[in-house]
């Protein structure tokens, strides 16, 4: 199961998130969106805020998403929660086809 193509970030709230060293630490494109059909580039540099409590994500062509514990997501808010397949981040056309998009050792370490 697929959820989708993308991971889902969700609230009772509003909530943002952002990257710890506010820059782009995966090794492709990272898009999100607030409604699932305005898919927008996400470079790791600016915060993002949820819309209607959710935020989705999806990647294309990523091997990792972080690189060190410096480089985790930051979720600030209360009673967030994320569903999906975690390897969306990585390359959603992959996992779309029933594949595993290939990973770096450690392509989420310290993500949380």
């Amino acid at each position: 199961m697929n959820f989708g193509g993308y991971l889902t970030f969700s609230s009772t709230s509003s909530f943002t998130l952002a990257t710890a060293n506010s820059a782009k630490n995966w090794n492709g494109t990272l898009e999100y969106s607030t409604d699932k059909s305005t898919w927008t580039v996400w470079d790791g540099t600016t915060t993002l805020s949820s819309s209607g409590n959710k935020l989705y994500l999806r990647g294309i062509g990523n091997t990792r998403i972080t690189l060190f514990a410096y480089c985790n997501w930051i979720l600030t808010g209360s009673n967030i929660s994320c569903t999906g397949n975690i390897e969306n981040l990585l390359d959603y056309q992959t996992v779309a086809r029933g594949e595993h998009p290939i990973m770096d050792n450690s392509c989420y370490n310290s993500l949380f």
